[in-house]
């Protein structure tokens, strides 16, 4: 049986695409954001292309030495703020670029140029104009180092542009407060985010916000807006900013589609691209670059079959009676069949105790009932209710009032009871029928409650009202309330051999100072053994002073010198270690005698894979990777539902192997006990992301140590 072809939207840059380069550094004392401002300048002023890329100026044109000291005296006395600081553009002789350095060249230079050549090629695929939207398509080109060679990646963006702006927007709701929780998009810049909160109005905060700008527009809609034109808090990835309403444009999501009088299968036709058609896109836009001689074909396992690997991690794993090799189709029920690996000393003597939110309009006795029957007669384990909470109308207000109820009950999980996906009809299934508020955004609901528990620290296990029906489902129930409460269903059987502890770390800033201005950083850790069994939560507070380095003791209660001195602890980071934990753990390291090793996963923004079998076009199966490098991969961890394609994670390894950061990733997304559709992310970094916002407005969950997995 022939193996579908693996392709991934990321392309060789011909050698014809490169020019001899010339390299200049820039003298100056001031940020790094001078280089691109300057290349900016010399692209207006100077023949030739001009290029901000490795902390230098690079051109296929060099101009005459006077030519480019006059420009530069030029650019200081008419722009004073900007190159005033600027010394001199000395030509570097030494200058050697590597491959990731001629890949940028080639996107921010020749590629560039052709940005409305590939914008029209997908104007036509954006699809008719929507009632109060607009469908906009980009393509987004990265630089590459593939095997150590330059290449690019050309993705498809895609998002939906309410008509009018924000400020427009907000009167139509009955509160302000309903903006919160609305994705938005910087009308000056390429900034997106989400509303999580309002700040007030813009006739108190104007001066404030006309002092963080230093961009021309942002400042003229500062000063032209209204002062009762209200102000709102953005969240962008760990950053957040303040804007007026004005500044901002509302974006259309999937599960926005009601608010703003839209279908929501137009919506989702729109968003939610299908391999066959993302992969036409692809095409349409990358053939332009092709035509001007910038890229060859995509790499694919016709064209570079050392780059991939497909999907073969089946790890056998260890329950309480037995070990068997990993099955997703039989995972479950091998689980109650086998019994827990390890419980909570606590659960010997005393029951789980659980607490319900029931939005059903069925009632659930029966099903409650034969949970705690099943887990009776498999585990010898017991489950007692410790409240019932009943919400007849499904509204934000509603269920933020039961999570403030249960909250005070202290469980040891929430049991949520939700509706199934409401869906067109044309799809085949009927709307759920419990009443929703209008005004409701239907399709966040659950998410929103698994948020309000997140916050307090409170496991939840959501069940779906088909889940309620069906039998076969019981076991990833079971499985899910056992090992979100601190027990352990299966570990690995064979522990990775390359480290003795895996550690989900983080470090969160606070956004607003204490009372003495000072501000308090968190230290945070999900530590694991290398079997995957976790050991404890951790959380570390320090109160520092502005330019007051973290204390490196700090790093004992994360790392017990006692418990890891000479040890391999692997260390799975959200996104780029930044410099100053870095240097902390580097020294904690020779301290303590630790061997930290390092995979950072970046979970945005990657080429998607795709697989090519008998000439229909579908996602790579989950477990497909594409090696960037020897450091670095892609990895589609998860797939998603409908046919749709997966974005892959980003991968990269330090003191390690690539291979075996893949795996620690890939091993660790197995214990997601009782999932139907296994996460995107391991279980060492699952909601780092939305944990970090709460924490950095000052939330504490889950309290400074647990030994439960509340984040699940």
């Amino acid at each position: 049986m022939t193996e579908a072809q693996l392709f991934v939207e990321v392309f060789p840059i011909t050698t014809e695409a490169i020019p001899p380069l010339t390299a200049y550094a820039i003298v100056a004392h001031t940020d790094d954001l001078l280089g691109g401002k300057l290349a900016y300048q010399l692209r207006l002023a100077l023949p030739g292309r001009w290029v901000w890329a490795g902390g230098r100026l690079l051109t296929d044109t060099p101009p005459d030495p006077v030519a480019l000291i006059m420009l530069a005296d030029r650019l200081k006395e008419r722009q004073p703020k900007i190159f005033g600081a600027l010394e001199s553009i000395e030509q570097d002789y030494g200058w050697r670029p590597d491959a990731h350095i001629l890949a940028e060249y080639v996107v921010r230079g020749p590629a560039a140029e052709l940005e409305g050549a590939m914008r029209a090629a997908l104007t036509d695929a954006a699809g008719a104009k929507l009632s109060c939207a607009r469908v906009e398509r980009g393509a987004q080109l990265v630089a590459w180092s593939v095997a150590q060679q330059p290449a690019l990646s050309l993705s498809v963006t895609t998002r939906i542009v309410y008509d009018h702006d924000l400020a427009a927007y907000a009167p139509t709701l009955k509160h302000r407060h309903d903006l919160v929780g609305l994705w938005v998009a910087d009308r000056t810049s390429t900034l997106e985010g989400e509303i999580t909160e309002i700040v007030g109005n813009l006739g108190k905060q104007r001066s404030r916000l006309l002092n963080l700008t230093q961009r021309d527009k942002m400042q003229d809609i500062l000063r032209l807006a209204g002062d009762d034109e209200v102000v709102v808090r953005v969240q962008s990835g760990r950053h957040v900013y303040d804007y007026p309403a004005s500044a901002l444009f509302p974006l259309v999501r999937l599960q926005d589609s009601e608010r703003f009088g839209l279908e929501a299968r137009v919506v989702e036709s729109a968003l939610r691209l299908k391999p066959p058609l993302r992969a036409g896109l692809v095409k349409a836009a990358s053939d332009q670059l092709k035509k001007h001689g910038l890229i060859s074909s995509a790499y694919s396992t016709q064209n570079a079959a050392a780059q991939f690997t497909r999907a073969n991690y089946k790890p056998y794993l260890r329950f309480g009676k037995g070990v068997r090799p990993y099955d997703a189709a039989k995972l479950a029920l091998e689980g109650c069949a086998l019994g827990d690996f390890a419980r909570l000393e606590q659960y010997r003597t005393q029951p789980l105790r659980a607490a319900v939110v029931n939005t059903l309009n069925e009632k659930i006795d029966d099903f409650v009932e034969a949970l705690r029957r099943k887990l009776r007669s498999d585990f010898g384990f017991d489950i007692d209710l410790a409240r019932e909470r009943k919400v007849k109308v499904l509204s934000r207000t509603n269920l933020e009032n039961a999570a403030k109820v249960l909250e005070k009950e202290a469980p040891d999980i929430i049991l949520m009871f939700m509706p199934d996906e409401k869906v067109e009809p044309s799809a085949g299934k009927k709307p759920a029928p419990q009443p929703v508020d209008e005004d409701e955004d239907y399709y966040s609901l659950a998410r929103y409650f698994r948020e309000l528990a997140l916050v307090r620290g409170l496991p939840c296990q959501v069940i779906r009202s088909s889940t309620v029906n069906d039998p076969d489902a019981m076991p990833h129930v079971i499985l899910g309330i056992l090992g979100k409460s601190g027990n352990l269903p299966y570990v690995l059987d064979e522990a990775l051999s390359y480290a003795d502890f895996i550690v989900g770390l983080d470090l969160i800033h606070a956004e607003k100072p204490n009372a003495d201005d000072s501000f308090n950083v968190v230290l945070s850790a999900r530590v694991y053994r290398s079997d995957g069994a976790l050991l404890r939560y951790v959380a570390h507070t320090e109160a520092l002073m502005a330019g007051e380095p973290i204390p490196l003791a700090a790093l004992n209660t994360l790392f017990p010198l006692d418990e890891m001195k000479k040890k391999r602890v692997l260390l799975h980071y959200n996104g780029q270690l930044n410099g100053e934990l870095r240097a902390l753990l580097a020294a904690w390291s020779n301290a303590a005698k630790i061997n930290f090793k390092l995979v950072e996963v970046f979970q945005y923004e990657a080429p998607r894979v795709y697989a090519l079998d008998k000439g229909k076009i579908t996602g790579a199966p989950a477990g497909s990777v594409f090696y960037l490098g020897e450091s670095e991969a892609l990895l589609v961890s998860s797939v998603t539902p409908q046919s749709l394609t997966a974005q892959p994670l980003r991968v990269r390894a330090e003191g390690l192997t690539i291979q075996q950061a893949v795996e620690s990733l890939q091993a660790f997304t197995l214990l997601h006990y009782g999932v139907t559709t296994w996460p995107k992310l391991p279980v060492t970094l699952y909601r780092s992301e939305a944990l970090a916002g709460v924490m950095a407005r000052g939330a504490r969950p889950g309290g400074a140590y647990s030994v439960v997995p509340w984040w699940l």
